[in-house]
């Protein structure tokens, strides 16, 4: 993608803020000597079917023109403050500007552990004027990289990074009908922010999917060997994460000393990340009981249309009863979710999986044998999935 800098009048400010075709897309920084600190924002041109076709709002972003316009994020910070006084403040005649129809719609979230279905869900719940989803912005991903950094209360003060992630969510929660709710679909790699977000928006609700140890092995067996390359890395990452609640992790590191990732294949790093998502997912519910759904992914594919009616309700979306039987619903359950021009169903699914796994099988099995052993509170996590 190019980067272009312009002149920002005050018109176009708003727009920026307030108007989902101008898609809120990532964020650059730049040192200062007292420390990091935001440079600017950087803005996207799209429309409805951007939002609609794109399985990730990441560089794969479907967009007319990829051109990125750099925003200085002092200039759009002090438009938005602004916006947000006035809205809080009383309008002539005592009628408060907060009652007035807003751009910003109810920011609701679909966590994920990967490999387990969270991009179909997402499609399925896509509704023009109920629901936009928004899977994976890579903003959001920016930001997540900047927490797990180590910079925030450090180089980073704390008023500044409260700012901006509030600022960041109002920019995500742009809608296109008033009575839209905003469905974010993160990265797996997001889940670092679960406290900040849910504690942001309190009435944010979110959903969490995850799938079994198996199954999600045999996802990543599905993969290219770069993709699976990258598996020890992650794991990596992820076992650093800071809402990780045990010293399972620890001992599981002992194992093997100091060369513990290095020495893990890419299927073990696999379970490592595996293990560490499902302790995320348990710290979510245990934290907010009455705003996380658990969700299963072997529930979704075998029952699509009950369980998305049950996190239509749960989330608050309004998706009428005539939207499970319209064609809208009925395609995106034909289709792959990732190439949504390809048939793909879950019987299509199940097939590609057992292949995978009569394939795999001795990888497979000594796997989980590897993680059942030396995973302290594997019993736990397995009964999870």
């Amino acid at each position: 993608m190019q980067n272009q800098s312009q002149h920002h009048n005050e018109q176009l400010i708003q727009a920026y803020l307030q108007h989902p075709d101008y898609h809120s897309f990532g964020l650059t920084w730049r040192g200062t000597p007292q420390g990091m600190s935001v440079d600017q924002l950087q803005f996207l041109a799209v429309n409805r079917a951007s939002y609609e076709i794109s399985a990730f709002l990441d560089k794969r972003i479907y967009a007319p023109n990829k051109q990125l316009v750099n925003v200085p994020f002092d200039t759009l910070k002090s438009a938005w403050l602004q916006q947000r006084q006035q809205q809080a403040q009383p309008a002539l005649g005592g009628q408060a500007t907060s009652e007035q129809p807003q751009p910003y719609g109810t920011l609701h979230y679909l966590f994920h552990t990967a490999f387990c279905c969270s991009t179909w869900l997402s499609r399925l719940l896509q509704a023009p004027g109920h629901s936009l989803a928004l899977r994976e912005p890579w903003l959001l991903r920016c930001l997540a990289d900047v927490r797990r950094s180590g910079h925030i209360g450090k180089g980073i003060n704390y008023q500044h990074w409260n700012e901006l992630l509030d600022c960041a969510l109002d920019l995500l929660a742009k809608r296109y009908h008033p009575q839209e709710r905003v469905v974010i679909k993160p990265s797996n790699l997001c889940n670092v922010l679960i406290p900040e977000l849910m504690t942001q928006r309190t009435d944010s609700k979110a959903v969490f999917l995850s799938n079994s140890l198996e199954d999600f092995l045999i996802s990543v067996l599905k993969k290219n060997p770069e993709t699976r390359a990258k598996m020890v890395g992650l794991a990596q990452v992820l076992h650093n994460n800071p809402l990780v609640p045990s010293d399972s992790l620890h001992h599981v590191q002992s194992l093997r000393g100091a060369l513990a990732f290095a020495d893990f294949t890419d299927v073990q790093a696999a379970a490592v990340m595996w293990h560490v998502q499902q302790e995320q997912m348990h710290a979510a519910k245990a934290r907010w009981p009455e705003r996380f759904l658990l969700l299963k992914a072997d529930a979704l594919l075998q029952q699509p249309q009950a369980v998305c009616e049950q996190v239509n309700a749960f989330l608050g979306l309004d998706l009428p009863a005539a939207y499970f039987n319209g064609q809208r619903f009925k395609v995106n359950l034909q289709h792959h979710a990732k190439a949504p021009h390809l048939d793909y169903d879950p019987n299509a699914r199940a097939e590609e999986n057992q292949l995978i796994e009569r394939r795999h099988h001795d990888v497979l099995q000594k796997t989980i044998s590897w993680y059942t052993e030396n995973f302290s509170d594997a019993q736990m996590s397995e009964s999870a999935a």
